[in-house]
């Protein structure tokens, strides 16, 4: 019985280490992304740490690779209210959609990698969280109901291991916690939340 009790000091230490290790691994971890793109290229970007993103706002960096056109990029806020959730190719090769958590609605993000950044009107939903651009960026706003049905239709077909493997969430390792696929794509077709803000250009 003596033995018995000195040894539960030691499995109480090795659970409670364990716990710590995996806590430390959730928190630093971060995770990486990538998306092909129909001509051979990719997009490729980072999710940064639960740690970077609860103690700064950090940036979210996704990274074109298109061949004969090189690599840029587009750098992005991310913190624990905002932050990419998907991208995604269109039927235009040259345009690409990228889906933004911006706190309590959602953000369809339309880049053409065809044409060079052109700078972005400060009444713009982009404006705050956009810190840097090689492409053309803007927001798709509801009047463009083409591009959010297109996004919806898309989610709505996308196989559930796929949606996984490129939707962005909270990283617990062996599982994480995101939007789900459905709801998502609900949100696409009420444009991102039940209605466009009013200081928001149409």
């Amino acid at each position: 019985m003596g033995l018995l009790t000195m040894k539960r000091p030691i499995y109480f230490i090795c659970f409670a280490v364990a716990v710590l290790s995996y806590v430390i691994l959730v928190v630093c971890t971060p995770r990486a992304i990538s998306v092909s793109l129909q001509d051979g290229g990719s997009v490729h970007w980072i999710q940064p740490s639960l740690l970077t993103k609860c103690c700064s706002s950090s940036t979210c960096v996704i990274t074109f690779s298109l061949g004969a056109g090189g690599t840029k990029s587009v750098n992005l806020i991310q913190n624990s209210f905002q932050g990419p959730v998907m991208v995604l190719p269109s039927s235009n090769p040259n345009i690409i959609f990228c889906i933004y958590d911006d706190d309590n609605h959602y953000e369809l993000i339309r880049i053409d990698i065809s044409q060079q950044f052109q700078t972005l009107d400060p009444r713009s939903a982009l404006y705050d969280f956009v810190k840097y651009s090689a492409y053309k960026i803007e927001a798709v706003v509801p009047r463009e109901t083409n591009d959010w049905n297109f996004v919806a239709s898309v989610l709505d077909r996308m196989p559930a291991s796929k949606f996984k493997d490129q939707s962005i969430g909270l990283n617990l390792l062996i599982y994480r916690l995101r939007n789900s696929q459905k709801g998502l794509s609900t949100s696409m077709r009420k444009f991102g939340y039940d209605g466009p803000y009013p200081d928001e250009p149409q």
